[in-house]
């Protein structure tokens, strides 16, 4: 394509007046920058399937016009006719070239067919009913992209949400649909075990279906286990870690992973929180004050929520004047 549309160029810079513009270079004025932001963006950015495609054609362009300006290359020629095996060779290699072709053109068309459904789905669809026949016909397409099955996942998750306020869905509709978003969202980690943010997503799905299946709060800290794995400096997945664990009753390695994470963040008001609720349970409302005093200097002081779990230690504590602190709170 872009070495058709080179000679296209060329054939009206031909009929131009030299003193003209010359329809050519201006294009390749535009055409290189272009090219050249794609190709930077390679090494840092995801890129989607259209913008594969521009690539290559604006790659293809920039050849065309290379050797369309380079006026002293010498043609390299075969002659056939000399040898009958080049002839025989030479056809073999013609129908490889173009089977080939052939199913690179299939599957580039179905990857394509399957980031058009993908970006549907995300912008254009009305409800999660139809967001999720959109990304079930993406991972039909191409079943090797996580972000489609993360994708249909949380549209899972939403159309389950949605059935828990309608009185005449059944449990066993919403069990399904959670149950459907937690195999999309184990299919992501199977396909990018690598990626942290399918196994968040797994680690999200798991806490929602505890809801409708008892014990399955050892799959969430696994799923949470092998995020931190691939991102140990991660205060956040540290924090759910720890609250995983503390769901399981594993409350030692709960406080672990609170540790680490203010370890990793000091400011980190939510980890506070969750030190604090830890020594709740402990019954030790001294240590649990301690620790959200801590926090008062980076911010709890104008944090509401902040201020409110002080009042709340001060009230479940009640020594002396704890409650017109916690009123104060």
């Amino acid at each position: 394509l872009g070495h058709i549309g080179m000679l296209w160029m060329k054939s009206i810079s031909e009929k131009q007046k030299e003193t003209e513009w010359n329809p050519s270079s201006m294009l390749m004025t535009v055409v290189s920058p272009v090219w050249l932001t794609l190709f930077v963006a390679l090494f840092f950015v995801h890129i989607s399937i259209t913008l594969w495609f521009l690539f290559w054609l604006l790659t293809g362009t920039t050849a065309a016009y290379i050797v369309m300006v380079k006026k002293d290359i010498e043609p390299f020629v075969i002659s056939l006719k000399s040898s009958p095996q080049y002839v025989l060779a030479t056809s073999f290699a013609v129908v490889i070239l173009f089977a080939c072709g052939v199913l690179f053109g299939v599957f580039a068309g179905r990857f394509y067919a399957a980031e058009v459904q993908y970006m549907h789905a995300i912008k254009s669809a009305k409800s999660p009913v139809e967001q999720i026949t959109m990304l079930k016909n993406a991972t039909e397409l191409n079943g090797h992209n996580p972000r489609y099955f993360l994708g249909l996942a949380q549209s899972f998750l939403n159309e389950a949400r949605r059935s828990t306020g309608d009185a005449n869905a059944k449990p066993e509709f919403i069990s399904s649909l959670v149950a459907s978003a937690v195999n999309a969202a184990h299919e992501a980690t199977t396909i990018s075990p690598r990626n942290v943010a399918t196994w968040e997503t797994l680690s999200t799905m798991y806490q929602n279906a505890s809801s409708f299946v008892p014990n399955i709060g050892q799959y969430n800290s696994s799923a949470l286990e092998s995020a931190v794995a691939l991102e140990p400096t991660n205060p956040e997945l540290r924090l759910r870690l720890g609250s995983a664990k503390y769901g399981e009753g594993k409350k030692s390695e709960a406080k672990e992973q609170f540790n680490e994470a203010l370890r990793l963040k000091v400011n980190y008001l939510d980890a506070y929180i969750a030190l604090a609720q830890y020594y709740d349970g402990e019954g030790d409302f001294d240590r649990s004050l301690i620790e959200l005093e801590k926090g008062l200097g980076y911010g709890g002081r104008q944090d509401p929520n902040y201020l409110f779990q002080i009042g709340r230690v001060h009230f479940n504590r009640n020594k002396g004047n704890d409650w017109d602190i916690a009123r104060a709170s």
